[in-house]
């Protein structure tokens, strides 16, 4: 390019900060351009180039003309810059015209101010990576997953309907129905929140409430106690219909069904890289002596055998002097924090 007439002069004349911000910018693989100047007079890489579209080539030129078409956006973040104020920005939505019509582009990028050794401002650094693809695949993804939801929330509806004929209309809390609908509004509890998230994780004290909260009969008689864990997949659902189990059991015969009645859910993450286990403890106390059931239902097999698969861990019922107490443990492994 042949800079005699252009704004930065010939780069023979250029100071050291430009000359060396510059062949540092060209010299990176990452989309980078350099605003130089109260004018901000571009000088971008071949990472850069292809966020430019059809626009014509812009080095040499002040930013504000080339980038005239969203500069009421990113004027004043060049101007902080300037100021000597850094700004990051993720994802940022940005209306462009930049292949020859109105065009909605996200970008994730920062504004560095470039100083001299006196301290001065003398440009600003802006560094870039376009992230459209991804923020539209994204709402791609919940858009399926709010229509997946609603014919998931149909199906355990038809299902509902199906039980309700083949047990018939019982209005007793304990028959078949009442427990067959229950489980299945355990598990569609779970599947809302994996599809909330879009890589089909959740977050375990999240899954605790969800499944506690319709067996709660006042707010106080539960305490949630431990770090942030994400759980995924099947153990979501594992840990779901566990704790609408064990909720389901405390409010027929233990915790929730007795005056001063507590629960306590307490859970320990290992630290990554150690052989420290990750435990969770459901703790029944004020509920005064627990005897043994006679024969193992449903909900214990579930929490002392299906659960711990998912978990790849072990699971333990005590039936003790203060109400049930029940703790699964597993290998860090199977858990992503």
């Amino acid at each position: 390019m042949d800079w005699t007439n252009r704004p930065l002069g010939p780069p023979e004349s250029w100071s050291g900060v430009l000359k060396i911000t510059a062949a540092t910018v060209l010299a990176s693989r990452f989309p980078q351009c350099m605003l130089w100047g109260a004018e901000g007079i571009m000088l971008y890489n071949d990472g850069y180039a292809p966020l430019m579209g059809n626009k014509p080539c812009g080095i040499g030129r002040p930013v504000a003309e080339v980038w005239s078409d969203v500069w009421d956006d990113i004027g004043p973040i060049f101007d902080k810059g300037m100021a000597g104020e850094s700004s990051f920005f993720h994802d940022m939505e940005l209306h462009t015209q930049r292949h020859g019509f109105d065009e909605q582009a996200w970008f994730t990028f920062s504004y560095t101010p470039v100083r001299d050794e006196f301290g001065k401002v003398l440009g600003v650094l802006n560094t870039v990576v376009e992230t459209t693809e991804t923020v539209l695949a994204k709402r791609r993804i919940e858009l399926l997953n709010g229509e997946l939801a609603h014919r998931m929330k149909n199906t355990f509806s038809v299902i509902n309907a199906i039980a309700a004929q083949t047990f018939g209309f019982a209005s007793d809390d304990d028959a078949p129905q009442a427990r067959f609908s229950q489980r299945l509004q355990a598990l569609s509890t779970a599947q809302d929140l994996l599809l909330h998230d879009s890589w089909g994780r959740a977050d375990l004290e999240q899954i605790v409430r969800n499944a506690l909260a319709p067996h709660l009969p006042a707010e106080d008689v539960l305490a949630l106690d431990g770090p942030p864990v994400t759980l995924v997949g099947k153990q979501v659902f594992g840990l779901s219909l566990a704790m609408h189990e064990l909720a389901t059991n405390a409010a027929k015969y233990g915790a929730f069904a007795r005056p001063g009645g507590k629960v306590s859910v307490r859970w320990q993450a290992g630290t990554p890289g150690s052989d420290d286990p990750f435990e969770l403890v459901w703790e029944e106390s004020g509920v005064g002596p627990v005897e043994r059931p006679a024969r193992t239902g449903f909900g214990t097999g579930l929490v002392t055998r299906a659960l711990p698969m998912e978990f790849g861990g072990t699971g333990q019922v005590d039936y003790g002097a203060d109400g049930v107490r029940f703790c699964l443990t597993s290998s860090m492994k199977t858990l992503k924090k």
